[in-house]
């Protein structure tokens, strides 16, 4: 069993059948961006798991999201880090788990946008190159994966959202099987 911070290999990856690439990631349109990686070993350090959402629960929060006193988004990634001010990034930390809080922008059908301005708010950080595939939170419940956004970390983060039936669907099938 792998301890905190040790390395454990992937033995396989499933990426969702209906994933159509870089193509079709703009606007309102469905790219099927998730993926199930299965690890050659189970961490021996895990007590908790993270909540899976139910179909919709973004949309079902909608009075939490918004307003001063909005639950901000906890994004996690591996990618590069930013400095701020002036916005720099810095890829020679990468292998090491970071996280920011980011707060809520927009609910589209496949996403959700995040703002990560930190001009905007303290700590309204979000992601960065090499982030992708990152979990993003909401309280204890995955929402989200890390997707695409702004090259230099500084505006707008678009998260494929897993509380969609398509999604959750897919994650389901590898729940059910293990």
């Amino acid at each position: 069993m792998a301890g905190i911070g040790d390395t454990i290999s992937v033995s396989e990856i499933f990426i969702h059948p209906l994933f159509t690439g870089f193509r079709n990631f703009f606007g309102r349109s469905n790219p099927h961006d998730v993926g199930i990686i299965k690890l050659s070993e189970a961490p021996a350090d895990i007590t908790t798991y993270a909540e899976l959402p139910e179909a919709g629960f973004l949309n079902a929060q909608d009075d939490l999201l918004k307003g001063k006193n909005a639950t901000p988004f906890t994004v996690v990634g591996y990618g590069a880090t930013l400095t701020w001010p002036p916005p720099v990034l810095n890829y020679e930390e990468t292998g090491t788990r970071r996280s920011v809080t980011s707060t809520f922008k927009a609910l589209l059908p496949s996403w959700i946008q995040l703002s990560q301005n930190q001009r905007s708010r303290i700590d309204n950080g979000g992601t960065c190159p090499g982030d992708s595939g990152g979990p993003v939170f909401y309280g204890n419940t995955i929402v989200a994966l890390t997707s695409w956004g702004d090259p230099l970390c500084v505006s707008t983060g678009f998260y494929y959202r897993i509380d969609t039936h398509e999604a959750l669907d897919f994650i389901n099938v590898f729940i059910d099987a293990n």
